[in-house]
């Protein structure tokens, strides 16, 4: 300004641009007199302008849920070196922003929370950097997974009730089996590979033990219902990650058994069987346990009983398995023990069994198998045969014995089922058939059939077919005068049948003319008197 002298930057300074603004000023009077010009200097004083940059990643490291509230899940940093740094503080900013804190100085992102996969599986937040000079830089957006874990307490599967075992059943005894399963309510992920642990609460019995790894709960003692009638413990199932399930209270009752043993009622002798019969209860057994409280009775066979022998546990029915042979075995014999639900034995009842003898060997034919032959055109009805058998094969004679024809037998023959006479009921002919067959079956009265037995018949062959005459029709004429002589030769052909009965003999038929007479053996013919044409 010439009049007051104030000198005024036009543009904005920007010390990054021109740190120092130099100029020089002149004074004139108004004669026109001026001043030696005056150099003047300004410095441009820096100031910070540039917002810092995040140097931190858009991903913080996952972590397990349950792991507890204010950890530490992220470090933001900063970079606010391109000005003059002031140092820098950082603020949280994105969607869930208010599940955090942040440290302003050291950029430290804690989770407010204990982290809970079941209740969110992500959070998203973005962190903010702001100098002195209140430069903010842009936001930082980052992501937090956190691990699905199982935490959820392990469910129980196996019953309050371990039911009840009988007294004086021994120490020892494996009376109840624990059984839990890894909950898996919203942690199915988490659950594998994740095994259980079993245990007894401080308050359990003592008389109790536990397989840590199967849940097999032991009774130490032996099981008493006078000293005590019932029991209980607890058990707890813990699984790999430690989450502890609420102990589950179970009973365990102790029976009150009969303590006194049974006595065999049933009798020393079974009924007799015939033998041959199929797979039959033989014999009952019977017993008393009214001694004492009774739990009921199982019946068993002693080790000396014959092996064919079984016995049903809970209605004592003593059955023979297979049938029976009395040339095998005539007599069985077999011992019977009742057990009371205590375990107490009856002394054995030693039974006996007798089996019956029957007839149950077939007959035997004894007749021969073949028969002697039979002449081609015999009369019809001749007995051929007559079958005879044995029966003594069994120590049992069941007769009479009865004979028949089997079914391949050819239908010319019929039988007497009592002599065992065979008849051939048609008349042979060696030409249609030369041989017959039938078979003679045995049976005793025991219906026992016997092997049949097959005969053979053959017929013999006869000559029964004529023989033909094969000369001719005509003589040759011969002259009138001409006196006595020979005036045809007959001949014939007797193979007409397979069997040859020669010779064959000649004869003229009875109308023959009396002047002619033929020669039986040469079959000449001859004219006995001279010829005479008128």
């Amino acid at each position: 300004d010439s009049v007051s002298g104030e000198v005024t930057l036009i543009a904005d300074p920007d010390f990054e641009s021109q740190s120092v603004i130099s100029f020089g000023v002149i004074a004139t009077d108004s004669a026109g007199n001026a001043s030696a010009p005056q150099s003047v200097s300004v410095n441009i004083v820096n100031l910070d302008d540039t917002a810092p940059a995040i140097t931190s990643g858009s991903v913080a490291a996952s972590i397990t849920e349950n792991t507890g509230a204010g950890q530490v899940v992220y470090t933001a940093s900063a970079d606010d070196s391109s000005d003059v740094s002031d140092g820098v503080t950082y603020s949280l900013a994105g969607a869930d922003a208010d599940a955090f804190t942040i440290d302003p100085a050291s950029g430290d992102v804690s989770l407010d929370a204990d982290p809970d996969f079941e209740a969110q599986e992500q959070y998203n937040f973005a962190v903010v950097a702001t100098d002195a000079a209140n430069n903010s830089s842009s936001a930082q957006a980052v992501t937090l997974d956190i691990i699905n874990e199982l935490d959820s307490k392990p469910a129980w599967l196996s019953a309050a009730d371990a039911g009840s075992i009988n007294e004086n059943s021994g120490a020892g005894q494996v009376v109840y089996t624990a059984s839990a399963e890894v909950n898996l309510e919203g942690d199915a992920d988490g659950a594998v590979g994740v095994g259980l642990t079993y245990s007894l609460s401080d308050d359990s019995s003592g008389a109790f033990t536990i397989d840590s790894a199967s849940g097999d709960v032991t009774l130490t003692g032996d099981p008493d219902h006078e000293t005590i009638a019932s029991y209980s413990f607890s058990v707890v199932a813990t699984d790999d990650l430690g989450n502890v399930s609420a102990a589950l209270a179970v009973s365990l009752g102790v029976n009150d058994l009969d303590e006194v043993a049974a006595t065999i009622t049933s009798s020393d002798t079974a009924d007799a069987i015939d033998e041959n019969g199929s797979s039959q209860v033989i014999y009952t057994a019977t017993a008393d346990d009214s001694g004492d409280i009774s739990g009921g009775v199982t019946f068993s066979l002693t080790d000396d009983s014959d092996a064919a022998l079984s016995i049903n546990a809970d209605n004592g029915q003593v059955s023979i398995d297979g049938a029976t042979d009395h040339e095998t075995q005539s007599v069985y014999s077999f011992g019977v023990v009742a057990t009371d639900a205590a375990g107490k034995e009856s002394d054995a009842q030693s039974v006996t069994l007798n089996i019956n003898d029957l007839d149950d060997a077939a007959p035997i034919v004894l007749s021969n198998d073949s028969v002697d032959s039979v002449d081609e055109n015999a009369p019809s009805g001749k007995v051929v045969y007559t079958a005879s058998a044995d029966d003594s094969g069994d120590d049992v004679a069941d007769g009479p014995i009865s004979f028949s024809l089997a079914a391949d037998s050819d239908s010319e023959f019929s039988i007497n089922s009592v002599s065992g006479d065979v008849s051939f009921n048609a008349t042979a002919d060696h030409e249609s058939k030369d041989e017959y067959s039938f078979t003679v079956v045995a049976t005793d009265a025991a219906d026992n059939v016997g092997v049949g037995q097959l005969i053979t018949m053959s017929i013999n062959d006869l000559d029964d077919a004529a023989p033909t005459v094969t000369s001719g029709d005509s003589a040759s004429s011969i002259d009138e005068n001409s006196g006595s002589q020979v005036i045809y030769t007959a001949t014939a052909d007797d193979s007409g049948d397979d069997v040859v009965d020669g010779p064959i003999s000649f004869s003229l038929t009875d109308d023959s003319d009396s002047a002619l007479s033929i020669d039986s053996e040469t079959g000449t013919v001859t004219l006995n008197a001279d010829t005479d044409h008128e």
